[in-house]
């Protein structure tokens, strides 16, 4: 063959070379570019799932601290009594009663630690805790069954500002509970009721 021949087929083999360098190279990038598009829409669906796993775990570390808070213990330091105390002096004299059901021991320290409060704030106390046999109303078919504690008030200006004072002073020391607007009977005789009941549980325990 001649030197010609050789000369052609090394131009023509020099194109091909060169087409296909220039094919693998528009290949690598092309693979490339889709290898991090891919990549790219996965860590971007584990950050999204990464954030919700978090959010999880925040929620449920909320709800064990209240479930916590909720049924813990309801008790009180003497500091923090004393500063009750201090609080609620404003309200010295005004009439009060203190029942408790279901009777146990912690529900009868609780009521006893509330009559210690009060009476240190020169409160009207009755003569002593209501220890009840039955919970209110059960008489007449209508139970009055509560889950922390029940403050109630004749109408009169002073017993519902001194029941308000008294609820919202509880329910950030010793348990959440409900603060009615429903007045006692008999308006001629002011007076504030607190009904310690049942330890609060979370909703969601009863949900099994």
């Amino acid at each position: 063959m001649s030197l010609e021949f050789w000369k052609t087929a090394f131009e023509i083999s020099g194109v091909i070379l060169l087409f296909l360098t220039f094919l693998s190279g528009a290949g690598v990038l092309l693979t490339s570019t889709r290898i991090n598009v891919r990549q790219a829409d996965r860590l971007r669906q584990f950050d999204i799932e990464l954030a919700k796993q978090q959010e999880r775990a925040a929620k449920a570390e909320r709800e064990l601290l209240e479930e916590r808070q909720n049924t813990a213990n309801r008790d009180l330091t003497a500091e923090a009594q004393h500063a009750l105390s201090e609080k609620l002096k404003s309200f010295a004299g005004q009439r009060v009663s203190v029942d408790v059901f279901p009777v146990t021991f912690e529900h009868v320290s609780i009521a006893a630690t509330i009559f210690g409060i009060l009476g240190n704030a020169k409160w009207d106390l009755s003569p002593s805790i209501g220890e009840l046999s039955a919970p209110p109303g059960a008489d007449i078919g209508k139970p009055l069954l509560v889950q922390g504690i029940w403050v109630q008030s004749t109408p009169d200006d002073k017993s519902t500002k001194a029941a308000n004072a008294l609820f919202e002073a509880l329910k950030s020391t010793v348990a959440s509970g409900i603060l009615t607007h429903d007045p006692l009977p008999d308006s001629n005789n002011p007076r504030v009721w607190v009904y310690v009941g049942d330890k609060p549980t979370p909703a969601r325990s009863w949900v099994k």
